[in-house]
């Protein structure tokens, strides 16, 4: 047998729902994995931009993380991104089955998800930043809420 994922859920969505999240907001996922000998099993999660590119992955033996283990063969993993800070567009997290070792890569599941929200940022993720010593420009209809926060004042009128 084979180490294999049983189940990927996202927390608070149903299978096969179209999952829509603000900027920053959290996102949580379950994985169940199937371990055909009984020792526990590395689990990996990954978020990918909706052409593939990859932004971010986790192995569970990297952070030394030991899985629930439900029964003889099977084990849970929870992983939560409390502030997803992933710029609006389409991605997919991917859940990975691992061996033991963290070596093999045995078996993949993944749920498409987008982001939304307003932001004329490049690139993928929103980095956390400031301007010090710079003042937001009232005549800048591009300001968003979080630059002129960042500056120390509110746009919101």
């Amino acid at each position: 047998g084979l180490y294999r994922i049983e189940s990927l859920e996202l927390a608070g969505h149903d299978a096969g729902a179209d999952v829509a999240l603000e900027l920053g907001q959290a996102l949580e996922a379950r994985m169940t994995l199937i371990s055909p000998d009984g020792r526990p099993p590395v689990g990996l999660f990954g978020i990918v931009r909706a052409d593939g590119t990859p932004i971010y992955g986790i192995a569970t033996d990297q952070e030394g993380i030991v899985p629930q283990q439900l029964d003889a063969n099977h084990y849970l993993f929870t992983i939560r991104f409390e502030q997803l800070n992933l710029l609006p567009g389409s991605y997919s997290l991917r859940g990975h089955a691992m061996d033991p070792e963290g070596l093999r890569l045995f078996d993949t599941a993944e749920w498409r998800f987008r982001v939304r929200g307003q932001s004329r940022e490049l690139g993928f993720v929103r980095l956390q930043h400031s301007w010090p010593g710079h003042q937001v420009s009232s005549k800048n209809i591009h300001t968003t809420d979080h630059v002129a926060a960042a500056a120390g004042k509110s746009n919101k009128s």
